[in-house]
């Protein structure tokens, strides 16, 4: 009897590991065609296309309030994927569907004229507003998803996927600044565009090879939206723990106030042409891909709020850097550094986040800390722009360097988190 639960045992295992790899595997194809696309589209490219048409930088801040778009779905996300009895179809579809905003925003612009300003600000304000709407309603489905597929070593996936996408993203920024070097202005970024549009729209294939087990809720009855979200916000505000780490992610959120302009200045400061936001998304994908499957690791091995901290001190250093900036090598510096910090913060930030969740209810608890996220990043870029236009951005950078440190001693001091 012993040796037959062992045999049992090790075929469980065995199916257990080839799930994992199948999985692996399509999320690596998923993560590839994505960042060759994703490089094409990147917030480089579209804030060098807003330099062009404006130089108002209350205008480029209030563009960070089409994520607020995106509340209303955060609030339904976690019913969504509570109804569902498999994830990856509807992951899928929505991930199919935010992106084909790129590929109109391309077209748009490929076909516009550089005289007309305010046609490409609505497309592109208008687009990016959708894109918002539709990836919070994506949240909780896709980190459900991939939180089951994956297990203890999710970890480890994200890292290979930040490696993969991030890799392909170095090709995407190489061809994305030939693109932007061949046409002019503004066709030369509708077909950066459409281009990433167009392989972002054929990555989500391969979310459909996902080795998916069933769903926690599968003989559960969906109990109406209202109560769920109740229960839900009821369930994850009474533990005093997480209540404290959403304070670590609304400070990490306000960094979005000097990292939201660090392309402007760069293009600004050292008089650079809109060429160079391709070659800024070669190097930030470069380093996000290193660091990534570095911090994956790391984060597994040695605990991701000890991750989470060394990607804060990374952020300090990255603004540090950013203010005594003198030529575009230092620049280069800054992206890199602050490309890994902030890589290594979200693979930590979200790695916590599922270890606070219940059975079932990861991609739910995800999408409540995307619930401080996007509203203070939002309010927090807008915020940025307005004291740019008013003092320069010297004093935004240096009043964002007070974020990290707060960050680091709210996390210090919350000796219950993962």
């Amino acid at each position: 009897m012993a040796a037959a639960k062992t045999r049992t045992g090790s075929i469980d295992l065995a199916q257990a590991d080839r799930r994992f790899r199948r999985s692996l595997l399509a999320v690596a194809t998923w993560e590839t065609f994505w960042g060759f696309g994703a490089a094409c589209v990147s917030n480089s490219l579209v804030l060098g296309l807003l330099t062009q048409l404006t130089s108002s930088k209350t205008l480029i801040g209030a563009y960070g309030l089409t994520q607020l778009l995106g509340l209303p779905a955060l609030l339904a996300t976690s019913y969504l994927s509570r109804r569902l009895r498999r994830q990856k179809r509807v992951t899928a579809a929505l991930w199919t569907l935010q992106v084909l905003n790129w590929v109109i925003l391309g077209a748009g612009v490929a076909v516009a004229s550089a005289h007309r300003v305010t046609p490409i600000l609505v497309l592109l304000f208008v687009t990016r507003s959708l894109t918002y709407l539709i990836n919070g309603l994506a949240v909780a489905p896709t980190n459900e998803l991939l939180a089951t597929a994956f297990g203890r070593r999710w970890g480890t996936a994200q890292g290979l996927q930040l490696l993969c996408n991030r890799t392909a993203g170095v090709l995407g920024g190489l061809v994305a600044t030939a693109v932007l070097a061949r046409y002019l202005f503004p066709v030369n970024f509708g077909y950066a565009f459409l281009l990433g549009g167009a392989f972002l729209t054929a990555s989500n294939v391969a979310i459909l090879a996902i080795a998916e087990g069933p769903s926690p809720h599968a003989d559960l009855e969906a109990p109406p939206f209202g109560k769920h979200l109740r229960a839900l916000l009821s369930s994850a505000m009474s533990n005093p723990a997480f209540a404290r780490f959403l304070w670590v992610i609304a400070f990490i959120s306000c960094l979005a106030m000097a990292q939201g302009f660090y392309v402007v200045y760069a293009l600004e400061h050292l008089a650079l042409s809109p060429d160079y936001t391709g070659v800024f998304t070669t190097i930030a994908f470069a380093a996000n891909g290193v660091g990534g499957f570095v911090a994956g690791t790391v984060g597994d091995r040695l605990g991701h709020r000890r991750l989470l901290l060394l990607a804060l001190l990374l952020h300090l250093t990255s603004l540090l850097a950013i203010l005594t900036m003198a030529d575009v090598w230092q620049f280069y510096l800054v992206l890199a550094v602050g490309g890994v910090a902030t890589v290594a913060t979200s693979i930590a930030t979200a790695n916590v986040t599922v270890d606070f969740a219940p059975h079932g209810e990861k991609g739910s608890y995800v999408a409540v800390t995307q619930l401080i996220n996007y509203p203070v990043t939002a309010l927090s870029t807008l915020f940025g722009g307005i004291m740019i236009d008013v003092t320069g951005y010297t004093a935004i950078f240096g009043l964002s360097l007070l974020f990290p440190l707060a960050a680091a001693v709210s996390l210090l001091r919350s000796s219950r988190l993962p």
